[in-house]
């Protein structure tokens, strides 16, 4: 109780994942739902995301992780907010680590660290066109002279991400 009082008086917020809910400590829920009010003139998004909200805790479902980064994101970008910056942006920086890239620190983190496909004929069976396939042997050569099957992958995956937001943000806002 104590922990989550300091960490919203510092900027910090803690961001874990239990099952398939978020749980996001050191954010009073009731600034947070205000200032997406004052945003959307609606406290619809709020009341339907927050599964339990209180003064230091908010719990969302995992399936709302990149709508919640992109309302953070869009408040950050606002003024006149109850809510501090800083820890808006520690909890978009928190929610991208401990869920979306699953407790690792990059892309390239996520894919070395076998959070993804990690046999070379795989990432190539996903990535590849059928004639790219058959030129690298089915994975078993190099993409290209400068990547290997795992460097490809984490491209691939920091791409898709940054279009999956960029069309976040178009359909929203």
């Amino acid at each position: 109780m104590l922990n989550k009082a300091f960490n919203r008086l510092t900027g910090f917020a803690d961001v874990e994942q239990r099952g398939n809910v978020i749980i996001i400590s050191g954010v009073s829920a009731s600034t947070l739902s205000r200032d997406m009010k004052y945003i959307w003139n609606t406290s619809k998004i709020a009341s339907s995301m927050f599964i339990k909200a209180t003064w230091s805790e908010i719990r969302i479902p995992t399936f709302f992780a990149l709508e919640f980064q992109y309302i953070l994101r869009k408040l950050i970008d606002s003024r006149g907010l109850y809510t501090s910056k800083r820890i808006l942006k520690n909890v978009v920086e928190e929610v991208t680590k401990e869920i979306l890239l699953n407790g690792a620190d990059s892309w390239s983190s996520f894919s070395y660290g076998g959070c993804s496909l990690i046999y070379d004929c795989d990432i190539a069976e996903r990535l590849s066109t059928p004639s790219e396939l058959k030129k690298n042997k089915g994975g078993e050569n190099h993409p290209n002279k400068n990547e290997t099957w795992l460097d490809c992958q984490t491209r691939a995956l920091t791409q898709a991400y940054r279009k999956v937001m960029r069309h976040k943000r178009n359909l929203v806002g």
